[in-house]
């Protein structure tokens, strides 16, 4: 499974971006601000960009399995989860149907989805991974990441 992030509005209290799992556009994230805010130290900001590969594992804040990030330097326990606004993201990332003025909403029934679909690769031992973007610049080096009318469609950006 592929998921992939572009990150395309950063703002002083969230980052969020637009949402593909297989090359097929499905929603929107939402993360912490982009830069590190001293007043809140235990958010760090937003987690580098980058490539990275996602494991469901268990978390006891949310009593469930969640899709978890690894290999992300300097930072830890960094998962998927729900949520709708800033104050949620707790230094992770939330994925919803919709974004609103606030932040983003639908997020259970895109959540569960994902984690079905990790589920399932992981039964049949296919790799997750997950690439973060900080603008559509980067698109091309990831290009078999997305649709292909996206490289050119300026409908998201």
């Amino acid at each position: 499974m592929k998921i992939a992030i572009i990150r395309d509005i950063k703002g002083k209290k969230s980052t969020q971006g637009v949402l593909f799992v297989n090359g097929v556009h499905v929603g929107y994230t939402l993360e912490p601000q982009h830069y590190q805010d001293d007043k809140l130290p235990c958010v760090k900001g937003c987690i580098p960009s980058g490539c990275y590969p996602v494991k469901l594992n268990y978390s006891s804040h949310f009593r469930g399995y969640r899709p978890y990030l690894s290999h992300i330097k300097g930072y830890e326990g960094v998962m998927i989860h729900e949520g709708n606004n800033a104050l949620d993201t707790l230094g992770c990332i939330l994925v919803a149907k919709n974004r609103t003025t606030k932040g983003i909403q639908g997020c259970k029934v895109l959540l569960d989805s994902i984690m079905k679909e990790i589920n399932e690769d992981d039964v049949n031992k296919i790799p997750t991974s997950i690439v973060l973007l900080d603008n559509w610049d980067k698109i091309d080096e990831y290009e078999s990441w997305f649709p292909a009318s996206i490289i050119t469609d300026t409908k998201f950006a």
